[in-house]
């Protein structure tokens, strides 16, 4: 069971995401004010949020100002608030919302998602080995 700061998640516990997620090559400069916090993989993406690799040290809710660095020389930058750090295992996980995002900068990140769901691109990833 994957635990979290705020403990275990209850078994059938309701998944809240409103958007769909996919794995993805990229990282994420995070800072909180003027304060750097520090440099992460992106575990998975969506229009609403992101995971990240590694833990991220603070309190929920706590503002982020989020620079995300996708393929293709993509950067995107965000507002957004930390969600939440997980534990499974030896590996940490940090999850981030993106908050007030401009339609048009979802509408990009919606569109990056669903292109690397698309089944050639998931083809694509079997060929290659499964999982980045």
């Amino acid at each position: 069971m994957r635990e979290s700061r705020e403990g275990p998640k209850p078994r059938g516990a309701t998944d809240r995401r409103r958007e769909p997620r996919t794995r993805i090559a990229g990282t994420v400069v995070v800072c909180s004010g003027d304060r750097y916090v520090g440099t992460y993989l992106v575990e998975n993406l969506s229009a609403g949020g992101a995971l990240l690799v590694g833990s991220l040290k603070m309190q929920r809710g706590a503002p982020l100002r989020l620079l995300l660095c996708l393929p293709l020389g993509r950067r995107i930058a965000l507002a957004g608030e930390f969600c939440r750090s997980d534990t499974n295992g030896a590996n940490e996980a940090s999850a981030v919302r993106f908050c007030d995002v401009p339609e048009q900068t979802r509408s990009l990140l919606r569109e990056i998602v669903l292109t690397e769901l698309s089944p050639s691109r998931m083809s694509l990833r079997a060929l290659a080995g499964g999982r980045r």
